[in-house]
């Protein structure tokens, strides 16, 4: 039987299976009657496991808190939003960009916004139901795409989803085309999936 991880208005993280609400373990939620959620974290209760850096994921001992900016373990700033989004929902990420254009040739390509989290095949299933009811709503076109990565902790393959900008709809010439799709990303679709992952954190799947 797969772990209900929003069980009690919890919101367990994945990997680490520390509600990211309160704090509270797995194994303390089943082995004490199966208690709710405060909301608040206590001192002696684990904290959960962070995006700290683009690429992959290390586990912060103290308090889930990541730093903004552009060097090697932050989080960009205009990509940090969702990622706070992603970890209120109960997943945890192990990649985000805010996308870049610097530098482009006929050699490189565009990179746009995606943000890529751990979640189990039915938890990627309710997010998938839920970003199509959000979908027609966004000016670019975003995908939501999984697969197998090696987990760096664990050495294990494990599943991973990324939801990811692949251009705005509306026609434009290829340059404009580029910078419509880094303003409407940022300035429009990115605080609607803001609100997408907040939906996913306040509901649980279907079962």
């Amino acid at each position: 039987m797969v772990f209900n991880r929003r069980a009690g208005g919890h919101a367990f993280a994945f990997n680490t299976g520390v509600c990211v609400k309160c704090g509270m373990t797995r194994e303390h939620y089943s082995d004490h009657g199966e208690p709710r959620c405060v909301g608040v974290k206590t001192d002696r209760q684990h904290t959960i496991e962070v995006e700290m850096t683009r690429t992959e994921v290390a586990t912060n001992a103290t308090a889930p808190k990541y730093t903004i900016g552009y060097g090697k373990s932050e989080i960009e700033p205009k990509i940090a939003p969702l990622v706070d989004a992603v970890h209120k929902a109960g997943f945890t990420t192990f990649a985000s960009c805010e996308g870049h254009i610097d530098d482009l040739s006929d050699e490189t390509l565009p990179r746009f916004a995606t943000v890529s989290f751990y979640a189990h095949e039915d938890e990627a299933k309710h997010v998938h139901e839920v970003f199509l009811n959000y979908r027609h709503q966004l000016s670019c076109s975003w995908c939501f795409r999984g697969g197998f990565f090696l987990h760096r902790e664990t050495n294990q393959f494990v599943l991973g989803w990324a939801v990811e900008n692949c251009g705005v709809i509306e026609q434009a010439e290829s340059t404009d085309f580029i910078a419509s799709t880094m303003e409407a990303g940022w300035n429009k679709d990115i605080p609607l999936l803001i609100r997408m992952f907040a939906d996913i954190g306040n509901h649980k799947p279907n079962s």
